[in-house]
């Protein structure tokens, strides 16, 4: 079966294919006859419809395998691919004639179990203000998911907010929350961030449960607040800015310092002090995982609204890079997927600073060739498509999107799918030999 595209040139995960992401049945039939004839399939080939019915119903977004009986009941359920794409499995099946049931119980593994973890960096909108409630106001989720018929994933069939025992979401930093993933990890109760639709891309991916740890804090920059370590100092318009761990933002060569209660990095410290706390003691902040093994198994980034000054926006590409790699090694996780969404303060109208920080973070992006080592392992978005107007929003905080909910689940979704990209990448790379 035919269904949604993964990889539309269109896309921020398109692959190289000449296919755009059909708008249209016909379209998509057309697109679905291009690949059967391309792979000369014998089989027969049928096509799911524009609302993803099939593919919602059996989950099966990008691959999935089942076999399904004469008697119309499904004999075999594989797991989401990649991961769980095991050809192996149904082809012993469809031989053994085997149902659900048939198997017998297996000798229990003395391998610990992992726990992928997936952590989320950034300022206030990582923090999460899209708004939840009232379904009466325009622009926040509710509205959206009653009024609009949007996101129908997100409620349970009695109208309740869905909850996804499988993905457990811890929330740091700016306040302290954890439990299975639903709207509300935002600022405050009536709030979200990127992690709700971001979790429940990743939570598609895996059999297994996942955790994501968001550790944010609003009103903080990264070439100041989250400077990572081993940051040089750099001039810019005759100052000089600081380094890592000086307690004066700028000053003239000469001439005194104004050192301040605060140093360049502070913020990246306690990030990391703050995510270190619930990896060290995970039974308390999720006691479900206290037998399995962590692996780190992706960042995801989504930051820059106070680096919009001249200095600093000058200076975020390489600072940027050096936040990659740091945090990489400071997790001892240096293949780890890492999601870059950028600002879109305005959408297509943002420019000057603004504009130069979204290039920045694009930059950065391994398809764009400028960093070799970033090649199939760090993948940026451009968010300026999920900019949402004040009049279809609930607030008019435009440095928080309006408030907007569309806003937050499609930069959600956006970073989720890059990451599931480029897992899925990973797990199609061979080892390298010791």
């Amino acid at each position: 079966m035919y269904i949604r595209e993964a990889h539309p040139k269109d896309s921020n995960w398109a692959l190289g294919h000449d296919v755009d992401d059909p708008t249209t049945f016909e379209e998509r039939v057309g697109v679905a006859k291009q690949c059967t004839s391309a792979l000369e399939l014998s089989i027969p080939c049928v096509v799911d419809d524009l609302k993803d019915t099939v593919n919602q119903l059996y989950n099966g977004w990008p691959e999935r395998l089942y076999v399904i009986g004469t008697d119309k009941r499904i004999v075999y359920k594989g797991g989401v691919g990649p991961f769980g794409f095991k050809p192996a499995e149904v082809e012993a099946v469809l031989q053994g004639g085997a149902k659900l049931g048939d198997a017998k119980p297996e000798t229990p593994s003395t391998t610990p179990k992992k726990l992928p973890v997936f952590i989320l960096l950034g300022q206030s909108n990582m923090v999460g203000f899209g708004r939840i409630e009232a379904k009466t106001d325009r622009g926040t989720l509710a509205y959206y998911c009653e009024e609009e018929g949007k996101y129908p994933h997100l409620r349970d069939e009695d109208g309740t907010w869905k909850l996804r025992d499988d993905v457990w979401c811890v929330k740091t930093t700016t306040g302290q929350k954890q439990g299975p993933l639903a709207p509300g990890f935002g600022a405050r109760a009536n709030f979200f961030g990127p992690e709700l639709q971001f979790g429940h891309v990743i939570g598609d991916l895996y059999e297994e449960p996942v955790l994501l740890i968001k550790a944010s804090q609003g009103n903080r920059s990264l070439g100041w607040d989250i400077l990572p370590p081993g940051t040089p100092r750099f001039e810019h318009g005759g100052r000089v800015y600081a380094g890592s761990g000086d307690k004066a933002p700028s000053w003239v060569e000469g001439q005194p310092k104004q050192e301040v209660n605060w140093y360049a990095g502070k913020q990246y410290d306690d990030f990391v002090r703050d995510i270190h706390e619930v990896l060290d003691n995970l039974p308390k902040f999720y006691p479900a995982a206290k037998d399995r093994e962590v692996e780190i198994a992706g960042f995801a980034w989504w930051q820059g609204h106070k680096d919009q000054n001249a200095a600093h926006a000058s200076r975020y590409e390489f600072n940027l890079v050096n936040l990659i790699k740091n945090l990489r090694k400071e997790f001892q996780a240096p293949a780890a997927p890492f999601a870059i969404a950028t600002i879109a303060f305005g959408g297509d109208k943002l420019q000057g600073p603004g504009l130069e920080v979204l290039e920045a973070q694009l930059a950065v992006s391994g398809e764009r060739g400028k960093y070799p080592e970033f090649a199939g392992n760090v993948k940026s978005i451009d968010a300026r498509g999920f900019w949402r107007a004040r009049d279809i929003s609930p607030s008019g905080q435009d440095y928080h999107y309006h408030h907007n909910a569309e806003t937050y689940i499609e930069v959600g979704n956006a970073l989720g799918q890059a990451m599931a990209e480029m897992l899925r990448r990973k797990a199609k790379t061979p080892k390298t030999p010791r």
